[in-house]
């Protein structure tokens, strides 16, 4: 490819910027939707409640 053109740099930036908001979305759904599931589950853990709080307390 020998001729450049700047539209298809600019429909790529696009592209790849919609790929890495969408990722975004994706990961922050699965990491709330996990948290929602896995926090009360480590909180009712002993051994793991006492390292959980401390990490939020800081």
């Amino acid at each position: 490819m020998d001729h450049h053109n700047d539209d298809d740099d600019v429909w790529e930036g696009f592209r790849l910027t919609g790929v890495a908001v969408v990722s975004a979305f994706i990961v922050a759904a699965l990491v709330i939707g996990a948290g929602g599931a896995v926090l009360p589950a480590l909180l009712d853990e002993p051994d793991a409640a006492p390292v959980l709080r401390a990490s939020i307390d800081r």
